[in-house]
C-alpha cells in the first residue's frame, strides 16, 4: 500500500479533528443543555405547585374559620329575641374577618336575626335569592357561587348551613378580602399573573391578580395538576391546580413560563453558538501546527521510504529537516533508520543462511534437488549425487530431472509439477530413481513451487523407501497373522444404538460375522456367559472408580451357537478431559483348552484330596460308617451323581446289609437286606463283576426290590463289588434319575472309591476280630486276677470279698477324686492284687497268730517290693503295680517300703490306702471283730493328714454318706 500524500493527510487529519473533537464537543453541549433545562424544568415545576398549595391553604384556612364560626352559633337557643340573636352573632361574626354578615332565616325565607343588627332588615324576605332553593335540613354546610350582597350590595360568597329543621344561618364572606389573602401567595412570587377558582362543576367563581383582561381560562379538567396555557394574544403560560377542601372548589394558579428565565435562554444560546466558533478557531491553529511537526517531517520520510522500498540503501535520513518539538516523528525517523541498518544485516544474514541452508541439506540422509521452471537441475545435496546417476554436481547441472527417473514414471510426475501454485506443497509420491549402475529404487517425493505469483522453479525433496517398505510388507503380514490370529480385537463406546465401533475378523471363532456384531445394541448380555456377567460389570465398575487405564480377567463367553468358551480379557480405557470414559477396546484371548486342562487338574487334586481324607480315616481306624459316610459324601460331589448306597456281605450268612447312603428322598439304605444272588447287589456278589444300567428306567425298577426305591425316579445305575484281599466285602451301587456320561476317568475314579470302600470293610473286619480276641484275652486275664484275689484271702484269712470290695470302693473314689475315666481299669486291678507281694511271704509268719518278731516284720514290710517284681514281668499287669507297690505308704511318711511323703506317693495308692483301712476295720476279722461305723468315721478323720491324705478322707466320707456300703 503506498504512503499518502502530504495533502491528503493533512485533509484526513483536519476531516479527524472536526469529527473528533468538534461534533463530539457540540453534541455534549447540546445534551448538557438539555439536561439542565430538565432539571430547570422540574425545580420550576415543584416550586409552582408549592406556591399554589400554600395560596389554596390560605383561601381554605379563610373559609374554614368562617365555617367554624357559623357552626359555633348551633349550640344557642333561639328561643330568645332577635335583638339577642342578633347580639350573639355579632359576637360570633368579629372572630373572622372574612364574614360581613350573619343572618338566621326560616324556611320561608323570611330573616329572623342578623349581625350586625339592623331593625328595618327584621323580616325581610329572601326566598327570591338564587341560594334558597338549595336549602333544605339536611344539606351539609353549602358555599355558593359569588354574588352581590341584598344588604350591603358588596360582592359576597354566601354560605349556609341549618341550625332546626325551619331555621337556617347564611353568611356572606366578603370577596375583596378574600382575595386579598389569596394574594397573600402571589407576594411569594411575583411572576404569578393571576388566580382563579371554580366550583366542582367547573363554573368560574372569581379571579384575582394581573392580566385579569384575558377572561378566565378553560375549566381544568382534573382536580389537580398542570395545563399550558396559551393564545394568540397573551404568553406561554402555565396553569396549577389545586383543591380547595372546605368548600369543594378547584384553585388554578397562572404564570408566565419565560418570566424570570430570560437569562437562563440566552446562556444557553450563548453557548450553543460559541462552541462552534471556538473549535473552528482550534482547528484552524492545530492544522497549521500539524502541518509544521507532522506532515511536513511525514514528507521527508515517505520520499525515504520509497528510496528504501526501491532497494537505495546509500542515503541517510537528516534530522535538521526534522522539527524537534514532534518526538513521535523523530522517533519514527529513528525506526526507518534502524530498519535500514536491520534490512543490511538481514541480507547479510541471508547470504549466510543460504550458505548454511547449503550445508545442512549436505548433511540430511534424504536427497533435495532444487530445478528451474524449466526443469533443469540447479542443486542437489550429497545425498541426491551418492543415490542417483552422477556422484559429480557439474556433470548434472543444467541437465533435466526427467532424466533421473525412469519413463515410465516421467508422465505422473510431471502432472504433479504442474498442478502446484507458488508456495503450495504436494501430496507425497512414490517415484522410483536411477543409479548409477542403472538399478533403481524407490524414493517419497515431495515437491513444493516456488516463487510469488508465478512459478520460478521446484524444490523437490526425496527419500528411500526401500526399508520402509519392506517393512510394510512385514507389516502387512503381521497384519494378515493378526486378523487370523487367535486374538479377537473389538473396540466399543459407552453409548449409543450400536456401541461397537470395530471387530477384527476372526470374531467367526465365536461365530458371530463383522458385520453382524458391530450392529448389536447388547453385546456385553449377549457375549458374557450370565454367570460371569455380575462379576464382569463389578470388576469393571472397580476399575473404573480407580481410573484404570489397563486391567485383565478371565470369564465365560456364549458364541453365536450356544456353545461357550473361556476367554482371557485384556481391556484398555481411554478417557475424555472431564473423567468420562471415550470407549474400551477388547482383547480376547480363547483360553479354552487350558481352563479344561486346569478343570481336570483341579478334579485330580479334589479326588486325590478325598482319597487322602478317606486313607487317613482308614488309617485312624474311624468308625466304619463314618468312615463310609465321607467316602460317599466326596463321590457325590466330585462325581455328581444323585445318591449312593454301600451294603457289607455277611459271608456267615451270605446276606447283603445297608450301612450308610446318601441322596435318598423315599428309601432308607440303613434298613437294606437283601440274600445271596437277590436284586442287582446280590447279583454282583455271586458274580464278582460290575453292573451298568443307564438310561432304562423300566428294567431299572424291575429289579430295585428295596422298599422305596420305585418312588424314586432312578434312570440310571452301577454297581461295583467291593474286593478286598479277594474276598467280597460289599456292593457300592450309584443311582443317577438322568443318563449317566461314562467317561473313563470319572469311571475310573469311581472304581478307585469302591476299592477304597472294600478296604475300609475289609480294615473294619480286622479290627473286629482283633478286638474280640483282646476282650477274650482280657476275660482270661480278668478270671486269672480274680483266681489270685480268691486265693490270697483264703491264703490270708482275709474276708471273703475284700478284694472286690476294695477294688469296686477305690474306683468310686478315684473318680471322685478327678482320675481320668481311662486309669480306672488300671486302679481296679491294682487294689484286686493289692496283696499280690504276700504270696513270696513265708507261711511261719503270714499265718502266724502271734506278735511277729522285728526279723520277721522286717520280712512282711517286703511284700510290696515283691509285689512290684511278680507285676513288672507280665505286660498286661505291669500299669496296675502303683496300688500293689505303694499302698502301705503314709501321709506323714511313716510308711513302708520306701518311706514316701505326701505327693510323692502315688495318687491311686493314697485312694487305696483309705479304702483298704476302711474295709478292713469295717468287717469282721478272724483275729477281731468289725467296729462299729462311728468308730471307723472317728479313726479316718483322727488319721487324716498322718495317715491318709487328707484331701481324701472328706470326700470319702461324703461318698459313704451318699451311697451306703452295707444295704
Amino acid at each position: 500500500m503506498k504512503p499518502p500524500i502530504p495533502s491528503q493527510l493533512a485533509k484526513i487529519l483536519k476531516r479527524m479533528l472536526i469529527s473528533r473533537l468538534f461534533v463530539p464537543l457540540f453534541i455534549a453541549m447540546v445534551l448538557v443543555n438539555l439536561a439542565a433545562w430538565s432539571v430547570v424544568w422540574q425545580a420550576l415545576i415543584s416550586r409552582e405547585y408549592t406556591y399554589a398549595r400554600l395560596m389554596a391553604q390560605e383561601l381554605d384556612a379563610g373559609l374554614q374559620d368562617a365555617l367554624e364560626a357559623m357552626q359555633a352559633t348551633q349550640t344557642l337557643d333561639w328561643s330568645h329575641s332577635p335583638q339577642a340573636h342578633s347580639a350573639a352573632l355579632e359576637a360570633m361574626r368579629r372572630t373572622v374577618s372574612e364574614l360581613d354578615r350573619l343572618i338566621v332565616i326560616n324556611g320561608q325565607g323570611h330573616v329572623l336575626a342578623l349581625a350586625p343588627f339592623e331593625e328595618d332588615v327584621l323580616r325581610w324576605n329572601l326566598s327570591n335569592q338564587p341560594y334558597f332553593s338549595s336549602l333544605n335540613p339536611e344539606m351539609p354546610p353549602l358555599f355558593f357561587a359569588p354574588q352581590y350582597s341584598p344588604f350591603s350590595g358588596l360582592e359576597v360568597v354566601m354560605t349556609a348551613i341549618p341550625l332546626t329543621p325551619s331555621m337556617y344561618l347564611m353568611g356572606e364572606i366578603n370577596v375583596e378580602r378574600l382575595k386579598a389573602r389569596g394574594n397573600m401567595g402571589i407576594l411569594f412570587d411575583n411572576r404569578f399573573t393571576r388566580w382563579s377558582i371554580y366550583d366542582d362543576k367547573g363554573n368560574a367563581l372569581l379571579q384575582a391578580g394581573n392580566d385579569l383582561e384575558n377572561g378566565f381560562v378553560q375549566p381544568p379538567a382534573r382536580v389537580q395538576g398542570f395545563n399550558w396555557i396559551s393564545g394568540s394574544s397573551q404568553p406561554l403560560r402555565l396553569a396549577t391546580r389545586v383543591n380547595i377542601p372546605t368548600a369543594g372548589w378547584t384553585l388554578v394558579v397562572e404564570r408566565a413560563v419565560l418570566t424570570g428565565m430570560g437569562w437562563y435562554v440566552a446562556g444557553t444560546l450563548a453557548t450553543l453558538l460559541l462552541v462552534p466558533w471556538l473549535a473552528s478557531v482550534l482547528v484552524t491553529q492545530m492544522e497549521k501546527r500539524l502541518n509544521r511537526i507532522v506532515v511536513r517531517p511525514l514528507e521527508i520520510l515517505n520520499e525515504r521510504v520509497k528510496q528504501l522500498t526501491s532497494g537505495d540503501y546509500s542515503e541517510w535520513i537528516s534530522f535538521s529537516t526534522i522539527a524537534i518539538s514532534s518526538r513521535e516523528i523523530a522517533e519514527l525517523a529513528s525506526s526507518i533508520q534502524r530498519m535500514q541498518h536491520a534490512i543490511l544485516k538481514r541480507q547479510q544474514a541471508l547470504a549466510e543462511s543460504e550458505a548454511r541452508y547449503r550445508h545442512l541439506a549436505d548433511l540430511l540422509p534424504d536427497m533435495v534437488f532444487e530445478v528451474n521452471a524449466e526443469g533443469k537441475l540447479t542443486y542437489a545435496n550429497r545425498a541426491a549425487l551418492s543415490n542417483t546417476i552422477s556422484a559429480n554436481f557439474s556433470a548434472l547441472q543444467n541437465t533435466e530431472f526427467i532424466s533421473m527417473i525412469p519413463l515410465p514414471e516421467v508422465p505422473a510426475f510431471q502432472n504433479l509439477c504442474h498442478s502446484l501454485q507458488p508456495g503450495k506443497v504436494s501430496r507425497p509420491l512414490v517415484v522410483r530413481f536411477l543409479k548409477q549402475d542403472g538399478s533403481t529404487f524407490p524414493g517419497e517425493v515431495v515437491i513444493a513451487a516456488l516463487g510469488n505469483g508465478e512459478v520460478r522453479g521446484y524444490r523437490i525433496v526425496a527419500r528411500d523407501i526401500t526399508e520402509r517398505l519392506s517393512f510394510e510388507e512385514a507389516l502387512r503380514r503381521s497384519y494378515q497373522m493378526f486378523i487370523q490370529g487367535p486374538v479377537i480385537v473389538f473396540r466399543a463406546r459407552t453409548s449409543g444404538d450400536h456401541p461397537v465401533e470395530y471387530v477384527s475378523p476372526n470374531i467367526t471363532r465365536f461365530g458371530y460375522t463383522p458385520a453382524k456384531f458391530t450392529t448389536l445394541k447388547d453385546f456385553y448380555d449377549i457375549l458374557i456367559h450370565p454367570h460371569d456377567r455380575d462379576r464382569v460389570i463389578e470388576q469393571t465398575q472397580a476399575h473404573l472408580m480407580a481410573r484404570s487405564s489397563t486391567f485383565e480377567r478371565e470369564y465365560r463367553v456364549r458364541c453365536a451357537d450356544g456353545s461357550v468358551r473361556w476367554v482371557y480379557d485384556f481391556n484398555t480405557v481411554s478417557y475424555e478431559s472431564n473423567g468420562s470414559v471415550r470407549h474400551f477396546a477388547w482383547y480376547l484371548l480363547d483360553i479354552t483348552e487350558r481352563k479344561q486342562a486346569e478343570l481336570r487338574l483341579d478334579q485330580q487334586i479334589q479326588r486325590l484330596a478325598a482319597l487322602q481324607l478317606i486313607d487317613a480315616s482308614i488309617t485312624a481306624n474311624a468308625d466304619l460308617t463314618f468312615t463310609l459316610q465321607i467316602l460317599l459324601s466326596q463321590l457325590m460331589t466330585l462325581l455328581r451323581v444323585d445318591a449312593a448306597a454301600i451294603l457289607r456281605y455277611d459271608v456267615q450268612e451270605h446276606a447283603l446289609t445297608g450301612i450308610t447312603g446318601d441322596g435318598f428322598l423315599y428309601a432308607e439304605p440303613e434298613k437294606f437286606r437283601l440274600a445271596f444272588g437277590e436284586s442287582y447287589a446280590g447279583r454282583i456278589v455271586e458274580t464278582r463283576q460290575k453292573i451298568v444300567i443307564n438310561n432304562l428306567p423300566e428294567e431299572l425298577m424291575q429289579h430295585l426290590v428295596m422298599p422305596g426305591m420305585k418312588q424314586e425316579g432312578f434312570v440310571s445305575f452301577i454297581g461295583l463289588p467291593l474286593i478286598a484281599k479277594g474276598e467280597v466285602k460289599g456292593v457300592l451301587e450309584i443311582f443317577q434319575r438322568q443318563p449317566l456320561t461314562l467317561e473313563r476317568d470319572w469311571m475310573d475314579y469311581l472304581e478307585t472309591l469302591a476299592g477304597q470302600a472294600a478296604i475300609a470293610i475289609y480294615n473294619a473286619d480286622l479290627l473286629e476280630n482283633l478286638q474280640r480276641s483282646n476282650e477274650e484275652l482280657r476275660r482270661a486275664y480278668e478270671a486269672t486276677i480274680q483266681g489270685f484275689s480268691i486265693a490270697l484271702e483264703r491264703r490270708d484269712k482275709e474276708t471273703e470279698g475284700h478284694s472286690r470290695r476294695v477294688a469296686e470302693w477305690t474306683v468310686r473314689l478315684a473318680r471322685r477324686a478327678g482320675i481320668p475315666e481311662e486309669e480306672l481299669e488300671r486302679i481296679r486291678i491294682g487294689a484286686i492284687l493289692h496283696d499280690i507281694g504276700k504270696m513270696a511271704i513265708p507261711d511261719s509268719i503270714l499265718l502266724k497268730e502271734g506278735n511277729l518278731t522285728d526279723e520277721e516284720w522286717e520280712i512282711m514290710r517286703k511284700h510290696p517290693e515283691h509285689a512290684a517284681r511278680m507285676l513288672s514281668a507280665i505286660e498286661y499287669l505291669r500299669p496296675a503295680m502303683v496300688i500293689p507297690q505303694y499302698h502301705h505308704e503314709k501321709w506323714d511318711g511313716t510308711g513302708y517300703p520306701y518311706g514316701l511323703k505326701g505327693e510323692e506317693i502315688p495318687l491311686a495308692a493314697r485312694v487305696f490306702a483309705v479304702i483298704d483301712v476302711w474295709d478292713a476295720l469295717s468287717f469282721d476279722r478272724p483275729y477281731r471283730p468289725a467296729w462299729k461305723p462311728e468308730q471307723v468315721r472317728q479313726y479316718l478323720i483322727d488319721q487324716a493328714g498322718k495317715h491318709f491324705d487328707p484331701r481324701l478322707v472328706p470326700l470319702f466320707l461324703e461318698m459313704l454318706e451318699e451311697e451306703s456300703p452295707f444295704e
